[in-house]
């Protein structure tokens, strides 16, 4: 009988030998770098309530003694509404246990308040899309394409521009405002986030402190006050840089100028560094973005499918309303009788 529970220490090895077994050229690091360090405070964090989690939630499958598949998720909004599947790794021929494993978690954490999931995969890895298409009832929400940049310039300095500037904690409701502004409208619902989503609290310096990430968040202001842009990089050593960076439609024809900034932050780090931009499909500029990137040297690198679930809709307005409905599991009840009765009389006097 298959069974589904936490992730314990001891499943650790199992995981990787699964791993080594299904791509022989994929490490544990790479599996768990987010899980192993910062096991002690997990034991702590499995016994928070929903609305106090932070750290990545793994579960796995479990039957006669032999490890299946292991799911991942943690949330992607402070507001806890919404949680991304960022894990899934599934023995050979457990597609069966796949859906166990994403229907487990969805029905528990939406049971529980969660509005939305929200998955991220490589679109090459088609058999995984249709397990949350077709098996899970997923939906293809929008995309993210990556692109690389060729090579970087020696010895460059960081550029001193007057219209750029790092962003502050005071900053987080404008930039939700304005981030919210640049989504499509119809991907809003699914992607946008809350105000305390642009802050940083203790725990996750914390956090962030022991896996190693720097974030720097930069804000392209058209005029004192009026955020126009926002630019977003990260790196775990200094090596490899990820950047995000989304303009507002009145001002798209910075992105070269924005782009070039990241260019030289990155490269006054390292002359070695690798640098990868996100073009995110879902911002109403990203196709400026995308004309925009091989005229300063970057290429395409890889595209991701996002796949979104709504666990809870919005009931219709009351125009919609429909005829209640009454149902009886047993048709010989008292109180089925009466409700027909009642019924009969109802009719007979119409």
């Amino acid at each position: 009988m298959l069974k589904i529970r936490n992730l314990i220490l001891s499943d650790l090895k199992k995981i990787k030998k699964m791993i080594e077994y299904i791509n022989p050229g994929i490490t544990s690091n790479i599996a768990f770098e987010e899980n192993v360090g910062i096991f002690p405070l997990k034991l702590l964090h499995n016994l928070l309530p929903l609305s106090l989690k932070f750290l990545q939630e793994n579960y796995v499958a479990v039957q006669d003694g032999e490890l299946l598949g292991l799911i991942g998720l943690i949330p992607d909004s402070k507001s806890k509404s919404r949680w991304k599947i960022n894990r899934l790794i599934l023995h050979a021929n457990a597609h069966d246990v796949g859906k166990q494993l994403i229907d487990f978690v969805v029905n528990k954490y939406g049971a529980n308040g969660v509005g939305t999931f929200i998955s991220t995969i490589d679109e090459g890895h088609t058999d995984a899309i249709n397990l949350f298409v077709d098996a899970c009832g997923f939906r293809n929400c929008t995309k993210i394409n990556v692109w690389k940049h060729k090579v970087l310039p020696k010895d460059n300095k960081l550029l001193n521009c007057d219209y750029i500037r790092e962003a502050k904690p005071a900053d987080a409701k404008a930039l939700m405002e304005f981030e919210c502004q640049c989504l499509f409208p119809h991907v809003r619902p699914s992607i946008k986030y809350c105000e305390s989503d642009y802050k940083l609290n203790l725990m996750e310096k914390a956090v962030n402190s022991t896996k190693n990430i720097k974030i720097k968040k930069f804000i392209f202001e058209s005029a004192p006050g009026n955020i126009d842009g926002l630019l977003t990089i990260r790196t775990r050593d200094n090596l490899n840089f990820w950047a995000d960076v989304v303009l507002s439609l009145p001002y798209e024809n910075y992105y070269a100028d924005l782009l070039n900034y990241i260019i030289n932050y990155v490269s006054s780090y390292s002359p070695e560094a690798r640098l990868y931009i996100y073009v995110k499909e879902f911002y109403q500029t990203h196709t400026t973005l995308t004309e925009v990137l091989p005229q300063v040297d970057f290429e395409t690198f890889r595209s991701f499918n996002v796949l979104v679930k709504d666990y809870w809709r919005t009931l219709p307005g009351k125009e919609a309303k429909k005829n209640p409905i009454l149902l009886f599991t047993d048709i010989t009840s008292p109180a089925c009788k009466w409700y027909m009765e009642n019924q009969n009389i109802n009719k007979n006097n119409t």
